[in-house]
């Protein structure tokens, strides 16, 4: 009688053991984000809680994705006396293709993930570099008298950063031309555009 009770009993505590492992072992998976160009990446995380050890199988991604990088992070804890593990794994990923893209469930130490999809789209296309920079010349007067001048300004408007300016040669056809240099280097008050560069010339028809 007193057997059968201990054997009971360490049936229940296998039971109870059993549930706790169970409910410990936990592998959870994330993206920053699930839409992406190709040429971008994203970033996924995989977290194991629980007592599993080595890590998942993240070969399964190599068909649809390219491992551009992968780190781990270990942390144990204790409080009152329970002993809490977990392991963090950082990949960033690329796209190997375009369409709807699954991140494979992941296993571990019986614990499963649950897949993800992702949206890869084409890549922009390039930016137009006219809509960037642009070129604007104004003179003076509108009329000139023979071997009178008129000053000619080139300004350079550009949206995006830039460096080293070079503007060819200014050449007026039957006039002497006298190249000024930059005057000015300032940004503009216009919409879309960061910035402007000036450059004087001073022409004798």
């Amino acid at each position: 009688m007193v057997r059968q009770f201990f054997v009971k009993i360490l049936a229940v505590l296998s039971m109870l053991m059993f549930t706790h492992s169970a409910l410990a072992a936990v592998l959870k998976a994330s993206v920053d984000r699930n839409r992406i160009a190709m040429g971008d990446s994203l970033s996924l995380t995989v977290l194991a809680e629980g007592s599993a050890d080595g890590e998942p199988d993240f070969a399964l991604l190599e068909p649809l994705f390219k491992v551009l990088n992968r780190s781990v992070g270990r942390n144990t804890s204790i409080v009152n006396g329970d002993i809490s593990r977990t392991i963090k794994w950082r990949l960033i990923l690329t796209p190997k293709q375009e369409g709807t893209l699954v991140i494979p469930a992941f296993e571990l130490g019986g614990a499963r993930s649950e897949p993800i999809t992702i949206e890869a789209t084409a890549p922009p296309p390039p930016t137009d570099s006219t809509d960037d920079l642009r070129v604007e010349m104004a003179l003076d007067k509108s009329e000139v008298f023979e071997n009178g001048q008129v000053i000619v300004t080139r300004r350079l408007l550009y949206g995006v950063a830039v460096g080293g300016l070079e503007m060819q040669p200014f050449e007026l056809l039957g006039a002497q031309v006298i190249e000024l240099g930059i005057t000015s280097m300032k940004p503009p008050v216009m919409a879309g555009v960061s910035g402007s560069t000036k450059w004087l010339m001073r022409c004798f028809p």
